[in-house]
């Protein structure tokens, strides 16, 4: 349902104890400034669709336990002004 908010500009769903992947449909929101989804337990890699949201200004996923390399779509995020992904 929250991926189908395609004029969302603003996620915050941080330090919610979510666990598991972050869902592909992430790339729906494109609209997305700011996404703050730390304090959480996702796994695994952060999805390549993340370099769908070309408008993105602040990405807060620190506190998780991704793994593996940062998608190189995160290139794509030329609006980022704020990124934060420490442990």
């Amino acid at each position: 349902v929250i991926f189908s908010l395609t004029n969302l500009q603003e996620l915050n769903l941080g330090h919610n104890g979510f666990a598991g992947t972050l869902s592909t449909l992430i790339g729906q929101l494109t609209q997305l400034k700011r996404l703050y989804i730390s304090g959480n337990v996702f796994t695994g890699q952060f999805p390549t669709e993340i370099g769908n949201l070309v408008g993105l200004e602040e990405l807060s996923a620190a506190e998780n336990r991704f793994g593996g390399t940062l998608p190189q779509e995160l290139n794509q995020l030329t609006n980022l002004k704020s990124l934060s992904l420490q442990q």
